[in-house]
């Protein structure tokens, strides 16, 4: 079996060729044939026209006296070489050799018949000349070696191009398929040279898009690796000293330190709950339940559940929603904790007499939401950055004052579950802005 792909191209190629090569010489041979029938078939013409022409001579005179200059003229007029033979046998005339006054045997020559009245009164004998027949023959035997030898040379020379244009066309595939295997065993740096704007240059360029892809997966993997212990380090030593001071009595439990230990205890299930929150919107399978809602009853929750942290920190919340705006189709509880994200992440860059402003606009099919804060803005080499995960702008802030950096990461997880949009800018007036869109309510996502 041909389990070789460059086999099979070659086993193709050559069926094609050889496919052609019959072809041709099929075609060759017919015409050979054609052409030595149609010397025949014109001969046997000539033959009959000058028995005819000859039967007509005999029919008006009733005897071959005087017919040699006939006979000349027709065998000079058809070109063969003829002699003319009475019913006795004597040759009474001929042409090129074929004189008269001597006897002729009846055997030479192509003898033909002169009938009249249904009389046999002489016999007309044509030669070939021994040239003409000669180049006739060489004519159609080169025709024939032509054709033979035209189809050894296209045999080898599709044999010959066929190895070539499966190595060539193949080699990338092969260095596909070493690069490949070399990404199996984990080298993820390999790249293929693309030379060719075809399709196997496309799979090149695509293998290499998709090395880069998982190039960048495993870093983001490792690192996020990296930053969760990292993230679970602090709180959990944390926890685990204020346990070991207690156990020893160097420390009592007092309401101060419980307070404490709870809240290094929230730190890590907020931060866990993130985790699966975000390894759910990655994977595709985070469950939403979207309805109706109105923009406002958003807005008016999310702005009083920060409105506490908001008043203990000195900085102050405002609402700009658009009037008559439709309902989002949307997760109510998805979208809350969007905002919430957003919300905090404002606070906590946000300095003391600060204002967070949250607005709503409609966008043609779309509900805008706007959250605005006056705070120092963010480098505009780290605007796309700021969505990925544990990344912070300022990596000099404590968890306790900067978050984990997973809230932004979540917040885009979740918009882009729902089908929308979010993104960072610093306002004009200073601070920063963060926009998300969410598909408005239709008619049809009204009705039940």
């Amino acid at each position: 079996m041909l389990t070789s792909l460059r086999a099979r191209l070659v086993v193709a190629f050559m069926a094609i060729v050889l496919l052609a090569i019959g072809t041709v010489l099929g075609v060759t041979l017919y015409t050979n044939r054609q052409a030595s029938d149609f010397v025949t078939d014109g001969q046997s013409a000539r033959q009959m026209r000058m028995v005819r022409s000859l039967a007509m001579y005999y029919e008006l005179n009733h005897t071959w006296s005087g017919v040699g200059a006939w006979v000349e003229q027709m065998g000079d007029l058809f070109e063969e070489r003829v002699s003319l033979v009475d019913i006795e046998g004597m040759v009474v005339a001929g042409y090129r050799g074929g004189g008269a006054g001597r006897q002729q045997a009846l055997r030479d020559g192509t003898p033909c018949p002169i009938t009249v009245d249904g009389d046999v009164v002489g016999t007309l004998h044509v030669w070939r000349e021994s040239r003409a027949v000669a180049a006739e023959e060489a004519f159609l035997s080169s025709l024939g070696w032509s054709a033979v030898w035209a189809a050894a040379v296209a045999a080898a020379s599709g044999a010959g191009l066929a190895l070539w244009f499966t190595h060539r066309t193949l080699k990338p595939v092969r260095e596909l398929t070493l690069a490949a295997r070399r990404m199996q065993a984990g080298r993820l740096a390999q790249r293929v040279t693309v030379s060719s704007r075809d399709e196997i240059g496309e799979l090149g360029t695509a293998f290499n898009a998709m090395a880069e892809a998982l190039t960048r997966q495993e870093e983001l993997r490792r690192q996020m690796v990296s930053d969760v212990a990292h993230e679970l380090r602090s709180p959990l030593a944390n926890t685990r000293g204020y346990l070991e001071a207690i156990r020893d009595g160097v420390l009592d439990a007092s309401a101060e330190s419980l307070d404490t230990l709870h809240e290094e205890v929230l730190l890590l299930s907020r931060l866990v709950d993130d985790l699966q929150d975000l390894a759910l919107a990655e994977a595709g399978a985070l469950p939403l339940a979207p309805e109706p809602v109105p923009v406002e009853n958003l807005v008016d929750r999310a702005l009083a559940a920060v409105a506490p942290a908001a008043s203990r920190l000195g900085v102050t919340l405002e609402r700009d929603v658009a009037a008559d705006l439709p309902d989002v189709q949307v997760d109510r509880q998805r979208v809350l904790q969007v905002l919430g994200n957003l919300l905090g992440n404002a606070l906590r860059h946000t300095p003391r007499d600060g204002t967070i402003t949250l607005g709503a606009e409609s966008v043609g099919p779309w509900v805008e939401f706007r959250v605005q804060d006056t705070g120092s803005g963010i480098p505009g080499d780290q605007l796309e950055r700021v969505f990925e995960r544990f990344h912070r702008v300022d990596p000099a802030r404590s968890r306790a004052t900067g978050g984990a950096g997973l809230g932004l990461t979540v917040a885009r997880q979740l918009v882009e579950a729902h089908g929308g949009r979010i993104w960072a800018e610093n306002a004009a007036e200073g601070g920063t802005v963060v926009r998300f869109t969410l598909p408005a309510a239709t008619a049809e996502s009204d009705t039940p």
